[in-house]
């Protein structure tokens, strides 16, 4: 029975890896007719589920797949990420959420913008604590919605924030680690330390000229009592110290070489990542030389974040 058991878990760790690898590929991939132009379909993961965009013959469209490959749900319109919880699979749209059961069938559509126009902000990524969703909006805040009521419980400007928006969001156990970037030179880059009424407790900023700013499309986790961060390709550990402290910081930079001495350079996350016993996993993003040639390749990565 050992062995049996066993097997079956080889076989699906095996399916498991082949699917994201297969992921990890087309996340980056040339744009069809177009010469040196390049599609970022950057996936988003939660659990066991991932969600990503898929450009081919049949045109674009979004899609929600299992780790192991199995497609449970599509869609024409964007799916900017998404969250598993025990019941049920949430999608973030631009203006909206949509409720799905693990087979794919619609629960519910729940607006968290009415009436939208063009200049709306559009939501960007979403974090969940027991059953509230904490929506990261860009230059509309954050917005917290109950997913048992299926209601907006409250939303922030944060405006104690000098000129910046909230682009990501982790749970540190306690508060929302969030991730601010500038709206305005000047503005604030860093994070902002979010009770879960919506109070900025703390600000964390960045140290610009030792650290650069925060990416507009930059993603968080929180993973052993740190912050790790997809900040524009570059992973950043930001320690819980550095955040409790509230000074200008330098995150640790995790950095993979590829090439060699004479083409070094650095694998590029692309999108979001999970974490398991203090590595990354993800989708990077790299030059590979053929001769005079150099292609770019994106592949599923195991970075160690020690």
């Amino acid at each position: 029975m050992m062995r049996f058991g066993l097997a079956l878990f080889l076989i699906s760790t095996n399916l498991f890896a082949s699917h994201i690898e297969t992921v990890c590929k087309s996340s980056k991939q040339p744009y069809p007719g177009r010469t040196n132009t390049w599609i970022s379909n950057a996936p988003s993961f939660s659990s066991d589920y991932l969600s990503r965009r898929v450009v081919d013959d049949q045109g674009t469209r979004y899609v929600v797949e299992t780790f192991t490959g199995d497609q449970i749900f599509e869609s024409s319109t964007r799916v900017r990420d998404l969250i598993k919880t025990t019941e049920s699979l949430w999608l973030l749209g631009d203006y909206d959420l949509t409720q799905i059961d693990f087979t794919g069938a619609i629960l519910g559509t729940f607006p968290i913008v009415f009436n939208p126009n063009p200049q709306t902000a559009k939501a960007i990524s979403m974090k969940l604590v027991v059953d509230i969703l904490y929506i990261a909006r860009g230059n509309a805040g954050l917005t917290a919605f109950n997913t048992m009521t299926g209601k907006i419980v409250w939303h922030s400007e944060l405006d104690e924030v000098e000129s910046s928006k909230p682009v990501s969001a982790a749970f540190d156990g306690t508060n929302l680690q969030v991730l601010m970037t500038s709206t305005r030179e000047g503005g604030f880059n860093g994070v902002a330390t979010v009770n879960l009424d919506g109070k900025v407790v703390g600000q964390t900023a960045y140290n610009q000229r030792r650290a650069g700013v925060i990416s507009p499309d930059a993603i968080a986790h929180w993973h052993q009592d740190r912050l790790v961060v997809n900040n524009g390709g570059w992973i950043h550990i930001i320690t819980s110290k550095q955040l409790a402290d509230q000074k200008p910081i330098r995150p640790k930079w995790v950095a993979v070489e590829m090439g060699d001495d004479m083409h070094l350079h650095y694998m590029m996350l692309n999108g979001d990542f999970y974490l398991e016993n203090n590595m990354l996993h993800g989708c990077g993003v790299y030059n590979e030389r053929n001769g005079d040639e150099i292609n770019r390749v994106a592949r599923l990565f195991h970075v160690n974040l020690d």
